[in-house]
């Protein structure tokens, strides 16, 4: 019987991580060996979930097989980012590669502006989906495939760019929550400022994942975990003591509004054609 959210947490986070590494690791191997591809094409940005999958890229298929990007932006890219970036390459030893956006991303929002309104979203969007296709097409000329870095809270929530950072081949960390990746990463030896730093999907000046979504990862994770993990219907995670409603509320609103980035709607018409 869960009574209050500390329950919660310690199912959560209380937990011998190293057969989740292992199994991790066995993915990405088979996958790996499966596609034979001849690398991983990683984007790093220098948050805690890019380093977490690099880190768990290198354990698995060496360092020599991955290619990590960093894809900054001038102007809205914190020299901090870039920074922690190059820090977690060095420290795994792994390539990395500079590839500046910004030229890219202002060219697109040019030739678009005379027909749309290219407001602060729109251009974040843009500089996302950007990103995928530099990792593409690193990808395509190694004959390699793409690591996603999304992790569980963020696909359930819809925290994300359809086509941007959702889109990859494989998806090593999306099976952990945002503050299980954290315990995972102090088990790889990511740096510790990493571990701590806040989130940022670095889309504008100065943006913040827990700042948009009006509610942290602390929160949100509990929350999750008793709905999706500990089968509690939402309205009885709402009694839990230590979480409050109204946040159950707004995360049930952020999964709900965001449906349509998790599916593919299509209407079914086989059924007319076959006559039925």
């Amino acid at each position: 019987m869960i009574e209050n959210i500390e329950q919660i947490k310690k199912l959560m986070l209380t937990c011998d991580w190293q057969p989740v590494i292992k199994k991790i690791i066995g993915f990405i191997e088979k996958h790996f060996e499966q596609s034979r591809a001849k690398k991983i094409i990683i984007g790093l940005s220098g948050g805690i979930d890019s380093s977490t999958t690099l880190a768990l890229l290198i354990r698995s298929i060496g360092k020599e097989n991955v290619i990590a990007l960093v894809m900054p932006h001038y102007g809205i890219t914190e020299r901090e980012d870039l920074e922690d970036a190059y820090m977690v390459a060095d420290k795994f030893g792994v390539e990395y590669i500079n590839i500046e956006l910004a030229d890219i991303c202002s060219n697109i929002k040019h030739r678009l502006s005379p027909f749309i309104e290219i407001d602060k979203k729109t251009y974040g969007n843009i500089i996302a989906r950007t990103r995928m296709i530099v990792l593409y097409a690193f990808s395509n000329s190694m004959n390699g495939i793409v690591a996603g870095t999304s992790d569980k809270s963020e696909r359930t929530i819809g925290y994300f760019t359809k086509w941007g950072d959702a889109a990859a081949d494989i998806f090593p960390i999306v099976d952990l929550y945002k503050t299980q990746v954290r315990e995972v990463a102090r088990q790889l030896g990511v740096p510790n400022k990493i571990i701590m730093k806040p989130s940022s999907p670095g889309l504008w000046k100065g943006h913040l994942a827990e700042e948009e979504m009006g509610i942290t990862y602390d929160k949100i994770d509990p929350i999750l975990f008793a709905i999706n993990e500990l089968k509690i219907p939402p309205e009885k995670v709402k009694e839990i003591d230590g979480i409050d409603p109204i946040e159950v509320d707004h995360v049930i609103g952020m999964i709900e509004t965001s449906e349509h980035k998790k599916a593919y709607p299509y209407p079914k018409v086989q059924d007319i054609i076959k006559g039925e």
